[in-house]
C-alpha cells in the first residue's frame, strides 16, 4: 500500500472513544506537518554520505564525437570517433574527509529528527494536560456554581417569609455572579487548549480521557536530581544535536585544510578516432587512432589565491561557535533538569497538601451546613466554605496535572519521552 494512503487509513482507524496521551501520541505523528517536514529532512540527510562516497569510487564515462567542416574553400575535412574511461582516485584526502564529515551529517539528520519528535509528544503532553486541567477547574466552578443558585433561593425563600435580610440573597448572588465570572475565563482556557490540542493531533479534544481518581505513581523514586542530570546530559536530543554539530564543524576543518593535499587519480581507457581529409585535387588523407590507454594524474595545488586559507579560517570559527553552542546546550539543559525536578518535587507536596485541605473544607462545609440548620451559622460562613471547596479541588487539579507535566519535561530532557518510560507514564 502506497504510504500516504496507510496514513490516511491509520489516522481513520484512530479511535473514536475516549483517547489517552499514547493515542494523542500516535496521531500526533501521523496529523503533523512538523514531524512529517523534519522526517523528510532526515532522509535528506542520509543522502550527503553517498555522495561524498561516490566520489571515492571509479567514475566510469563514454564519449562519441562527430564533425564535418571545411578547412578552406576547397578542402573539407571529417572526424568521427568515441572512447570510454574510468578514471579511479588513488590518493584525494579532500574527498575521504568529506566522506567523513558527511557520515556525521547523516547521524545528525536521525538526532535532530529524535530531538523533533521529542519535543511534539511534549507539546501534544502540555497540551493534553492544560486540557484536562482547565476542564476538571470548570467541573469544580459549575459545582460551586449549582450551590450558590440553592443558596440563592433559600435566601429568597427566606426573606419573603421574614426569617432572613436581603442581605443573604445579596451575599449568594454575588457568590454565584463571581463563580460564573471563574467559569468564563477557564471556558477561554479551556477552548485555548482544545484548539491546540487539535491542531497538534487531529482528534477531537473532546474525547480525551480524564485522569479524575487516577492514582498517580512516586515519579520521585525513579531517579534522583543527580541521576536526572547525568541522564539528560548523556541521553538528551538536543545536546545530542549539538554535539553531531561541533563534531561536523571541526571535520569540515579537516576538509577545508585538505586543499594543500596533493591529488593523484589512475586513469584506464578505450579510444577509436578517425580523421578523413579531402583535397579538391585529390591526395586525400585518411588517419585512425584507436586503442586502450592508462595513466596517472598527479596534482599539487600552489597557489590558489588565499581561498583555502580563508576556508580553514572560516571553519575554525564554525566550530568555535558550535563548540560554544554545545556548552550552552548542556548548562541549559542542566537548569531544565533542576527546575523540572524542582517542580515534582514541590507538585507532589501541593498534592499531598490539596488532598488534605480538600477533606478538610469537604469536611469544614458540612459542618456549617448542619450548624446553618441549628441557627449558629449564617450563609455568610458557607458561601465563604464553598468558595474554599471549590478553590481547593482547582489547586488539587493544578498540583496533579502540573506533577506529571513536570515527570515529561524530564523525560524529554533524559531522551526518554518517546521509549518505554514515556509510553507508561501516558498510560
Amino acid at each position: 500500500m502506497p504510504a500516504k494512503p496507510l496514513l490516511i487509513t491509520l489516522l481513520i482507524s484512530l479511535p473514536a472513544h475516549a483517547y489517552d496521551l499514547n493515542e494523542a501520541w500516535a496521531a500526533a505523528r501521523i496529523h503533523s506537518a512538523q514531524y512529517d517536514a523534519a522526517r523528510h529532512a532526515r532522509n535528506a540527510a542520509q543522502e550527503p554520505q553517498t555522495q561524498a562516497k561516490a566520489r571515492l569510487l571509479p567514475q566510469v564515462s563514454a564519449n562519441a564525437n562527430y564533425s564535418d567542416r571545411a578547412q578552406d574553400a576547397y578542402d573539407k575535412y571529417q572526424s568521427h570517433g568515441w572512447n570510454v574511461q574510468i578514471s579511479q582516485p588513488l590518493y584525494d584526502r579532500a574527498r575521504w574527509d568529506a566522506w567523513r564529515a558527511e557520515k556525521i551529517t547523516a547521524r545528525l539528520g536521525d538526532s535532530q529528527l529524535d530531538n523533533t519528535t521529542s519535543e511534539l509528544l511534549l507539546d501534544v503532553g502540555k497540551a493534553c494536560l492544560k486540557t484536562l486541567t482547565a476542564r476538571d477547574k470548570l467541573t469544580a466552578v459549575a459545582a460551586e456554581k449549582n450551590a450558590y443558585q440553592l443558596q440563592i433561593r433559600q435566601a429568597k425563600a427566606l426573606f419573603q417569609s421574614g426569617e432572613a435580610t436581603i442581605i443573604d440573597t445579596y451575599e449568594a448572588q454575588a457568590g454565584y455572579d463571581g463563580a460564573s465570572a471563574k467559569e468564563a475565563r477557564l471556558q477561554t482556557e479551556l477552548a485555548v487548549a482544545e484548539n491546540r490540542l487539535a491542531n497538534l493531533t487531529g482528534l477531537d479534544p473532546g474525547r480525551l480521557e480524564s485522569l479524575s481518581g487516577k492514582t498517580l505513581p512516586n515519579y520521585l523514586t525513579v531517579a534522583g536530581q543527580k541521576e536526572w542530570e547525568e541522564q539528560a546530559l548523556a541521553h538528551s536530543t538536543a545536546v545530542r544535536v549539538r554535539t553531531q554539530e561541533s563534531e561536523k564543524s571541526h571535520a569540515d576543518i579537516a576538509t577545508a585544510k585538505s586543499g594543500h593535499q596533493p591529488q593523484l587519480s589512475l586513469t584506464a581507457g578505450y579510444q577509436d578516432n578517425r580523421n578523413d581529409i579531402t583535397y579538391t585535387g585529390g591526395n586525400n588523407s585518411r588517419s585512425r587512432n584507436k586503442g586502450a590507454y592508462i595513466g596517472v594524474q598527479f596534482t599539487i595545488p600552489l597557489y590558489s589565491g588565499g581561498e583555502i586559507a580563508s576556508r580553514v579560517r572560516q571553519q575554525e570559527e564554525t566550530a568555535a561557535q558550535k563548540d560554544a553552542e554545545l556548552e550552552n546546550e548542556k548548562a541549559s539543559v542542566r537548569l531544565q533538569v533542576r527546575q523540572a525536578y524542582t517542580t515534582l518535587r514541590g507538585q507532589q507536596a501541593q498534592i499531598k497538601a490539596q488532598e488534605q485541605l480538600l477533606a478538610t473544607s469537604d469536611a469544614k462545609l458540612e459542618s456549617i451546613r448542619l450548624g446553618r440548620q441549628v441557627g449558629v451559622r449564617n450563609n455568610m460562613d458557607e458561601i465563604k466554605a464553598e468558595q474554599e471547596k471549590a478553590q481547593a479541588e482547582e489547586q488539587l487539579a493544578e498540583a496533579r496535572y502540573g506533577y506529571i507535566g513536570a515527570y515529561l519535561q524530564l523525560l524529554h530532557l533524559a531522551g526518554k519521552l518517546h521509549g518505554e518510560e514515556g509510553r507508561a507514564a501516558a498510560r
